[in-house]
């Protein structure tokens, strides 16, 4: 293989692979616009967690690490809850 060969094949294969990053963020978003409520529940369920965070946890503890606590939570309850409806979206 000639080296103008290479230099071409490696160029194909770059541009592929940036149009298909480009795809596969295109179509997340997509499936995000498509299921909004999706989006809207999982804040909800991160500011509930940040909320419950500063109100239950001990006040020992720094803000930072309250807050950290409740945003962790909070996005983890809803995207388990969530889930089975994401997966079924973006497939």
């Amino acid at each position: 293989m000639s080296e103008i060969q290479r230099d071409d094949k490696s160029q194909n294969q770059r541009a592929e692979g940036m149009e298909a990053s480009e795809q596969s963020s295109s179509s997340l978003i997509q499936a995000l616009r498509r299921h909004p409520w999706i989006i809207v529940f999982n804040v909800m369920c991160l500011a509930i967690g940040l909320f419950l965070a500063l109100e239950h946890l001990p006040t020992e503890w720094s803000l930072l690490r309250r807050l950290t606590a409740g945003a962790l939570s909070g996005i983890s309850i809803g995207l388990v809850i969530t889930a089975n409806r994401m997966l079924g979206a973006w497939r």
